[in-house]
């Protein structure tokens, strides 16, 4: 598993990471905090595969985006040839989330890291990660 911290505007992002062949990213999960502050603004589950779900901690509330598939862009063509490419576009729903979700998590290797995610997104009311207990997880 790969760890990072970078900036991204006016966010902190831990991300972590499962690397698969050629260095390609197969999934990971990143964790939003604004810059200067200690509890996260969101998590973000990428899928390779499937796309991007973000939760987002003070409205305890999913955004899903999925990936375009060729399906849909031969539906939108209106044309002999289509090109398709990896867009992400909006979708809703219970399944989606946890088709991506469920995958993401479960290829975390730590074990507390991947508790207490389950645990901020079930009982987010109850359980804050906040910047110290990811750095902890950063520099395992």
């Amino acid at each position: 598993m790969k760890t990072e911290l970078v900036q991204r505007n006016d966010f902190d992002v831990f991300s972590f990471q499962s690397i698969g062949e050629l260095e390609r990213v197969n999934s990971a999960v990143s964790f939003y905090l604004k810059s200067g502050l200690r509890v996260i603004h969101r998590i973000e589950f990428y899928s390779s595969r499937l796309g991007i779900v973000s939760w987002y901690r003070k409205e305890n509330r999913f955004e899903t985006k999925v990936w375009e598939g060729e399906e849909r862009a031969q539906s939108l063509s209106a044309l002999n040839y289509h090109y398709t490419g990896e867009f992400l576009f909006s979708s809703a729903g219970e399944d989606i989330v946890k088709k991506i979700l469920l995958p993401v998590i479960e290829e975390i290797e730590n074990f507390d890291l991947k508790r207490l995610i389950r645990q901020q997104i079930e009982e987010f009311s109850e359980v804050i990660l906040s910047r110290e207990k990811l750095l902890k997880f950063l520099n395992q």
